[in-house]
């Protein structure tokens, strides 16, 4: 059995950093600026957003594992919109609800 060094700390967080750059999602960045372009307008660009996110999600029906990294990083934008909505209710929040809820379900219902 050959000798192998410890890992350095060094190489573990260069490691780290790669996990979370490296990605096999292709629109991971069009899904992340779906996701701020519907924060940044608190919701009302949720309704014009769904049909594409669906699409991209359903892309990875099959293999949803390569959503993972993502997970965080698409829920808890959306999370947090939910909750400001709930906490500050208008005219305008039931739309801005089910709109943000159903980007949510097309995630839940993926992975």
């Amino acid at each position: 059995m050959a000798f192998r060094p410890p890992i350095s700390r060094d190489q573990l967080d260069q490691d780290f950093d790669c996990l979370r750059e490296c990605t096999y999602v292709e629109e991971a960045a069009e899904i992340s600026l779906l996701i701020q372009h519907t924060v940044e307008t608190h919701g009302v660009a949720a309704q014009a957003a769904y049909p594409r996110f669906r699409r991209i999600l359903e892309k990875y029906q099959e293999q949803s594992q390569l959503l993972d990294p993502h997970l965080e990083s698409i829920i808890t934008p959306l999370s947090r919109l939910l909750m400001q909505s709930a906490l500050k209710p208008s005219a305008d929040s039931v739309f801005v609800v089910q709109d943000v809820s159903k980007l949510i379900w097309s995630v839940a219902s993926v992975r």
